[in-house]
């Protein structure tokens, strides 16, 4: 199911990056083959209900590498550019933009554009799923994390292509605000976590981004969790 998740996503994202039809096509097929490697990684390892030790880590993290291997071995389509990208994606989608990745520790520019897409809705599906080690993140927890992480962890333009392709908080939705409202999402701003909602109460319309009144209310999380975010790392 992740993989399946991550590769509608890439493909969500592809289009706001402007990218042709083609290079969408491969971004979701090859999306489903980013974790390929875990095929060869212990049960034991992948479902630990807990945090891995030094050396499993280790071991984990050489899913990419392993996914990469997998691919380049084929004795048929290994010179397909479908393939190509497939292989770059399973090597590097671990890999971050202030060079803090693995396996290859590549930076910025360095990682390829398909890579840097898929490790963007990687971590965000990753937060946002419930693991055997860790519960589910809210969305918009998920979604300050990305925002926080662009031009850190991961590019910008790919972060802001998810964030306009995948709206927090979608229209119509019933929420709950952090001063106890309850409120219905209008209509989403440039700030994803604070859309326009009308109040349940009064009918009135609110714009978290720029009110005034409501500049200390934000919509509360559906989750509340007590894990780290480096835990979404870990597999």
């Amino acid at each position: 199911r992740h993989s399946l998740n991550v590769a509608l996503l890439n493909g969500i994202m592809g289009q706001w990056l402007g990218l042709d039809e083609k290079d969408i096509r491969s971004l979701i097929l090859t999306g489903v083959l980013h974790d390929i490697g875990k095929t060869k990684i212990p049960e034991e390892i992948l479902n630990a209900p807990r945090k891995l030790t030094p050396e499993e880590f280790e071991l984990m993290k050489m899913h990419t590498m392993i996914g990469a291997s997998m691919l380049e071995r084929m004795e048929i389509y290994k010179e397909e550019r479908l393939v190509q990208i497939a292989c770059e994606i399973c090597r590097w989608h671990h890999e971050r933009y202030d060079g803090s990745g693995y396996p290859d520790g590549l930076k910025g520019e360095e990682i390829p554009i398909a890579a840097q897409v898929v490790s963007v809705a990687d971590v965000y599906d990753a937060l946002t799923s419930k693991r055997p080690y860790k519960k589910p993140y809210a969305l918009s927890e998920a979604i300050e994390y990305l925002m926080g992480g662009s031009n850190v962890l991961f590019d910008r333009n790919a972060v802001e292509a998810f964030l306009e392709a995948v709206p927090v908080y979608a229209k119509g939705i019933d929420v709950l605000m952090t001063n106890g409202e309850r409120a219905i999402v209008v209509s989403n701003t440039s700030n994803p976590l604070r859309p326009i909602v009308r109040l349940v109460d009064s009918g009135k319309d609110i714009d978290l981004s720029n009110d005034k009144d409501y500049i200390s209310v934000t919509i509360a999380p559906h989750t509340v969790v007590e894990n780290d975010f480096t835990s979404v790392y870990e597999r």
